[in-house]
């Protein structure tokens, strides 16, 4: 089977999408499969160009030279966006012949882009649909609600939706809002997220370098929100809870590790605070030391998104046999998931109340926190390991190039 993945961003970029593709990119190369990557020489966080082709653990890399201009500013961002869709739809008219295509979200209306071309080549799409638009860019006010913008991007995601060939979402309530759109119920598959569970292994919090670092004291419960301060997350609650158990004096110590649009929002309203710890993003290979130093992780998402945007950061959470707090709707996935697997505490954004209390019964019952941890391990183990997700992606990519083949094609494989 020849397939080709389409995704703005491929390691050595950082980007969440850069590595879920790439382990899946490889996992498949390592069973047989040629594997073959279209993305941009760009950086998700701009910079000096990548190069325009190499292999990576056996996946042919052919990056377009899109701008590089990254997303500190809006205006670049689109632009970054804008000429990667250009010249990702002219390489894609022109590259080899593969059995399929399968299409991310970002940058939001590839979809559409690859779908076009892949109706005119003959050749079946996957869309893996890892953010939903234009339903996300209009609840972030990002596009008018209405008006000739918004009217044509759901017309195109529509389009896009019922010519695919298969639609992989993250959970049921995308499919859902996928459904809302006018995708064909039929052609949606669930296949959520995951991560690796030999890079992120549990270990005992007091031997992370990444708490060291952090200052953390010894008799202190350290949560952590780890990854995008992006503009779908609920950081300000969080923030207002860690200073409230400070004046409470609760042995509680808040970190904030990553960056994005809102960390300096984050950051002024952490000022005067002697509990609250800002660092940078952490490399992947350190990812598992980061994860492990924390005893408790929060994870947010605005009202509203639920559906819309999947905070793929609860796998590792997972993985690192950590308990996760939950700021968000009941309906999101990471709602779903705690309260199914048992695995930590959900609350709704704003509700400060809700977060300290949680956070003030885990300061008093380590045991308990331990205990949840090591559940979800276990239930990582079960559901959401890197393996798992690749059997799953591996038979469900095969069985849409089954369907998908032509008569003629029959015996190319």
């Amino acid at each position: 089977m020849k397939v080709l993945f389409v995704n703005q961003y491929y390691l050595p970029d950082h980007s969440a999408t850069a590595r879920l593709l790439a382990d899946l990119a490889e996992d498949l190369a390592r069973e047989g499969e040629h594997v073959r990557v279209l993305a941009s020489r760009g950086g998700y966080e701009g910079g000096a160009w990548l190069p325009p082709e190499e292999v990576i653990e056996g996946v042919r890399v052919e990056r377009v030279p899109a701008t590089s201009l990254g997303k500190r500013h809006l205006a670049g961002r689109a632009l970054d966006y804008v000429t990667f869709l250009g010249l990702a739809g002219a390489a894609l008219a022109r590259s080899a012949e593969v059995d399929l295509i399968v299409s991310l979200t970002t940058p939001p209306m590839l979809g559409p882009v690859s779908v076009s071309v892949g109706r005119l080549r003959k050749t079946p799409v996957v869309s893996w649909v890892q953010d939903v638009y234009p339903d996300t860019a209009i609840a972030l006010g990002f596009v008018p609600g209405s008006g000739v913008t918004s009217t044509t991007l759901r017309r195109a995601a529509r389009y896009s939706h019922q010519n695919a060939a298969a639609i992989a979402v993250l959970s049921e309530r995308m499919g859902a809002r996928l459904r809302d759109q006018g995708a064909p119920g039929s052609k949606i598959t669930t296949l959520w997220n995951w991560a690796d569970g030999k890079v992120i292994q549990p270990k005992p919090p007091e031997s992370s370098a990444m708490r060291e670092s952090l200052r953390v004291p010894p008799d202190h419960l350290l949560v952590m929100y780890s990854g995008n301060f992006g503009l779908s997350h609920d950081l300000s609650t969080l923030v207002e809870a860690a200073r409230e158990l400070e004046r409470r004096r609760a042995p509680v110590t808040f970190a904030f590790v990553g960056s994005g649009a809102r960390r300096p929002e984050a950051e002024r309203l952490a000022v005067g605070s002697t509990s609250i710890r800002f660092a940078p993003y952490q490399p992947y290979s350190a990812l598992g030391d980061s994860l492990t130093a924390a005893d408790i992780h929060l994870v947010s998402l605005r009202e509203g998104l639920d559906g819309l945007v999947e905070p793929s950061k609860l796998y590792g959470i997972l993985a690192a046999g950590r308990p996760t707090l939950f700021l968000g709707p009941d309906a999101a996935e990471p709602a779903r998931v705690i309260r199914e697997h048992g695995v930590g505490w959900v609350a709704r954004p704003g509700d400060v109340t809700a977060v300290v209390e949680a956070v003030a019964a885990a300061a008093n019952d380590r045991v308990r926190v331990r205990e949840l941890g090591a559940r979800a391990r276990l239930e990582f183990t079960r559901c959401f390991d890197r393996p798992v997700a690749a059997r799953r992606w591996h038979s469900f990519l095969r069985d849409v190039a089954q369907r998908s083949r032509l008569p003629s094609s029959a015996g190319s494989e």
